[in-house]
């Protein structure tokens, strides 16, 4: 992995460490940090990676739109700022981030099962933040690679 590759990696690890903090708390995915954080991705991107950086940001439209589009049908699906981190996800890793998704979904199933099996509990509402789920998805398809000798 470049320089630059491994620098954007640890600015975009820390913004969804602190982004997926924020939305276990708050259950909200703060603009003030997903859009200037995915504004300095892709000006990183077409700086550091020319090849790379149309990939990136066709990536992140598509990304976007694909989460974008269930919350159309109902935003209780999914909130708009998931659709933005989506973005910010797609910027970073182009094509990667239809992987991170995947894990993202395959990871919050279980979780979602059993609070749907709970029900409700005292005050709090029966949602999940998907923001941690996404930013182990996205992760693990940044790092896994490296820690596993590839």
């Amino acid at each position: 992995m470049p320089i630059a590759e491994e620098t954007l990696a640890g600015f975009v690890g820390a913004i969804l460490v602190a982004i997926a903090a924020i939305d276990i708390a708050s259950r909200r995915v703060p603009n003030w940090i997903v859009l200037p954080s995915t504004a300095i991705v892709i000006a990183a991107q077409i700086a550091f990676a020319r090849g790379h950086a149309i990939e990136c940001a066709l990536a992140s439209l598509l990304a976007g739109l694909a989460l974008l589009l269930p919350n159309l049908v109902s935003s209780s699906w999914i909130g708009m700022g998931d659709v933005k981190l989506a973005m910010l996800l797609g910027a970073t890793l182009g094509w990667g981030v239809a992987g991170a998704l995947e894990l993202a979904f395959i990871s919050v199933l279980p979780v979602a099962l059993l609070v749907r099996a709970r029900g409700r509990s005292e005050g709090r509402p029966a949602t999940l933040p998907f923001a941690p789920f996404m930013a182990f998805g996205a992760l693990f398809v940044m790092f896994a690679p490296q820690l596993l000798g590839g």
